[in-house]
């Protein structure tokens, strides 16, 4: 939980941790970015793309070329859904 609003730069260099899954670093990062205001949706983006621990997650990140924000949201959830879908 967090205590105190959240900058562009704190949302800039969140990065997900060695022990942190995928969902785990989307949840954490759409905490930090729902305080943060005075942001446009591609800098959003960018900062969470920035932060992905494993090169093919950034990748895919990048293959479905977000523009919105509802398209990053969507994207991530796809991709959240298919690393479930896998470990079953």
């Amino acid at each position: 939980m967090l205590t105190h609003l959240s900058t562009q730069i704190e949302l800039k260099t969140c990065k997900q941790k060695l022990d942190e899954t995928f969902q785990e670093y989307y949840h954490y990062f759409a905490e930090l970015r729902a305080q943060v205001y005075d942001i446009i949706d591609r800098e959003v983006i960018e900062h969470f793309s920035n932060g992905i621990k494993y090169k093919w997650q950034f990748e895919k990140l990048c293959d479905d070329n977000a523009e919105t924000a509802e398209d990053f949201k969507h994207t991530v959830q796809k991709m959240i859904a298919s690393k479930e879908r896998t470990r079953k």
